[in-house]
């Protein structure tokens, strides 16, 4: 997850948390 940023957490942390997901499970 090269792409994330604490920056970007703060407003995308339902789609961060998916794609989390999603990575991991790929």
């Amino acid at each position: 997850m090269k792409w994330l940023s604490k920056s970007s957490v703060q407003g995308d942390a339902p789609r961060i948390a998916l794609i989390d997901i999603v990575d991991s499970l790929t």
